[in-house]
């Protein structure tokens, strides 16, 4: 069994050691870090309970990395969170076997129409060396992904708009509601 770079836990985990992880405290997928209170708390054991699962993954990039994980068998959201970058990979390595594709939303093709925002500018840069590190992180690990144009269309959604379209009851954040719609029903 080969080890994660980053930390104690096993590259591949099977579904009992994956439970077991969790009781013992040592993995909690949705760590929120206390910047998003509202979230509800789940772990990834909420959505990892059979081995013909098939997951699509949306990842909305930044300091609050939105994270959807979509289960395309029963066409509804197994977990919308906002983490840290490394929280989000950590988590997807564990279930890359059952993923499908990620979505990444590439801030790296994004059209900005005022150059003159110079804050606005200086958080893109930021934006765009995350997507970059996706990159490598997901051709590193050979999960099939995808990175997309930033759509203002499905994007920015507040919570009620949201709760409309994909009938997710639970509470989000924008982030995690902005990976959503790059994954909902896809």
């Amino acid at each position: 069994m080969s080890m994660s770079k980053s930390s104690n836990i096993p590259d591949k985990l099977t579904a009992k050691e994956f439970q077991s992880l969790i009781s013992k405290g040592e993995l909690d997928f949705s760590g929120t870090r206390g910047k998003v209170k509202d979230l509800p708390k789940k772990t990834m054991s909420d959505f990892i309970h059979s081995k013909d699962r098939i997951f699509t993954v949306g990842i909305d990039p930044g300091t609050h990395t939105g994270i959807a994980i979509f289960s395309l068998k029963e066409k509804k959201f197994h977990q919308l969170a906002t983490v840290n970058i490394i929280e989000a990979m950590e988590g997807l390595k564990h279930i890359k076997g059952m993923i499908i594709s990620v979505t990444v939303e590439d801030a790296r093709q994004a059209q900005y129409g005022r150059r003159d925002d110079v804050n606005k500018a200086q958080g893109a840069g930021s934006i765009k060396r995350d997507c970059k590190i996706w990159e490598e992180f997901l051709t590193y690990h050979n999960i099939p992904h995808r990175f997309v144009r930033p759509n203002k269309n499905i994007s920015k959604l507040n919570d009620k708009v949201f709760k409309q379209i994909t009938k997710f009851q639970g509470r989000t954040s924008n982030h995690a509601r902005d990976a959503g719609m790059l994954v909902y029903n896809s």
